[in-house]
């Protein structure tokens, strides 16, 4: 099937915009790891999702705007949307993001921090009885361990030939 001139520019402009759009949610993601400074198996996680993402994008760009019919074009063009992205905008919706994520990680912090007082001061009596108990089976077996003990004693001098009188 022949394409024209004007969907082709079309196609090129919406793949544009979607090089952009991708560069939009890499941002989302590098600024959450500058904020939050993940361990390494959750970037991999984060890595894996971001791709994931980026498929469907690119997947359902080009679906809806060329029937998922890929030409060479449509690659330059995502890069180049990527790029002038990267080079006009990225900094300043990274910097923008990072305040949404701190802003997000303080409120969230200020809801949580008294709700795990509360649960830390209703779980202390469980804990101080869960503490007596570990008291109480430490006696139990210090004092089994001693009359095992005192029986193994016992027992060597019956059979070394001494008898003991009880």
């Amino acid at each position: 099937m022949e394409l024209s001139v004007s969907h082709q520019a079309y196609v090129f402009v919406c793949m544009v915009l979607c090089g952009m759009l991708s560069g939009i949610i890499f941002d989302i993601f590098r600024s959450i790891r500058r904020c939050t400074k993940p361990k390494s198996c959750i970037i991999a996680a984060q890595d894996l999702f971001f791709w994931f993402i980026e498929l469907c994008v690119v997947y359902i760009t080009a679906f809806e705007v060329n029937n998922a019919q890929i030409r060479g074009y449509e690659a330059i063009a995502l890069v180049l949307g990527a790029v002038f992205y990267f080079v006009t905008v990225s900094e300043y919706v990274m910097r923008f993001l990072c305040h949404i994520i701190r802003f997000a990680m303080k409120t969230v912090n200020a809801v949580l921090k008294p709700l795990y007082k509360i649960l830390h001061v209703m779980t202390l009596p469980f804990k101080k009885a869960r503490s007596a108990v570990k008291k109480k089976a430490e006696n139990i077996k210090n004092r089994i361990s001693s009359l095992v003990k005192n029986e193994i004693r016992r027992l060597k001098t019956i059979f070394s030939g001494k008898i003991q009188k009880y």
